[in-house]
């Protein structure tokens, strides 16, 4: 276990960015030959939504020993009410956060819960598609079929197709109960204190290091980047037996370069910002050389009259 990958990624249930990568990345990765054998894989579903109390302000939230003595956030909502929860992509993308976070929680076993989240967040349908338009004009990103509806609508299927024997009542018990709360207070905080903070999603650490910031596209080089962890945490114990370290076969076909770059936000937009100057530039100076042309022209209109 010691020498397994530790691999977590901070995803949004409906969001598009991290249904690409749920699709061609992580299922690709995580299914190539072996891997799933050296690494430690987890999901923190929930991304940039909140927390609040049942009226709307926000809970309390104190850092504090639990009965071992362990450091930990203890969060208390005021009011009486339920708490309440906002997502980025709406109250069908909470639903989708807490179903994923249920069947992780239920059965814990990476091989069963990872076949269902994957089939659920692809089957979605993200934020901007829909099942008739993306069927006829294949505007989503899955790679091979349409996206099918919300959540809650695709998650029976996928528990039933792809679940190896989980109970489907009981994961909608965790999603409408206190257990469901407690799974996206938890995942909420977890994305709050994480250091370096969540500045997008998919946000993916390896090992505790951010793989894709600022370069996004570095997400695709998730598979490499699990095989050198695991390549440098198991030299030393094949050096000192002197044998050749066996390296999974899915690490001899992972891309070792990102097909795009793709930087954070804020380089994007101060790229933006430099093509708009220069397109403002280039504009004056066009403007300026057909003015001189034009004014030339007419200055040698009237040399020629006299």
């Amino acid at each position: 276990q010691t020498r397994r990958v530790q691999v977590e990624v901070v995803m949004e249930s409906q969001d598009p960015e991290c249904k690409v990568f749920a699709d061609w990345v992580l299922t690709q990765v995580v299914g190539a030959p072996g891997i799933m054998d050296i690494i430690h894989l987890s999901m923190t579903p929930f991304g940039f939504g909140k927390a609040s109390n049942g009226d709307g302000t926000s809970p309390d939230v104190e850092l504090g020993p639990d009965k071992k003595g362990e450091m930990h956030y203890n969060v208390t909502f005021k009011g009486g009410k339920p708490p309440e929860f906002i997502c980025e992509h709406g109250p069908s993308e909470c639903e989708g956060n807490v179903l994923l976070a249920c069947t992780q929680d239920l059965y814990p076993a990476s091989a069963q819960w990872f076949r269902v989240n994957m089939c659920i967040q692809s089957r979605t349908c993200a934020d901007g598609e829909a099942p008739t338009a993306d069927a006829f004009a294949h505007t989503g990103s899955h790679l091979r079929e349409a996206c099918r509806g919300t959540p809650s609508e695709v998650a029976p299927r996928c528990i039933a197709e792809v679940g190896m024997g989980m109970n489907g009542t009981l994961i909608g018990e965790c999603v409408g109960g206190p257990m469901g709360t407690d799974l996206l207070i938890k995942h909420i905080l977890r994305r709050e204190t994480m250091q370096p903070p969540v500045r997008y999603v998919p946000w993916i650490l390896v090992d505790g290091r951010v793989l894709n910031y600022p370069n996004r596209t570095n997400e695709y080089l998730l598979g490499r980047a699990i095989c050198e962890v695991y390549r440098a945490k198991v030299a030393k114990f094949y050096a000192e037996n002197k044998t050749q370290i066996p390296m999974p076969l899915g690490c001899f076909f992972f891309p070792q370069e990102a097909p795009i770059v793709r930087l954070d936000k804020s380089y994007e937009t101060a790229i933006v910002w430099l093509w708009a100057i220069g397109g403002v530039s280039f504009f004056m100076g066009v403007s300026i050389l057909v003015l001189w042309k034009l004014k030339s022209s007419q200055y040698q209109g009237i040399v020629g009259d006299d």
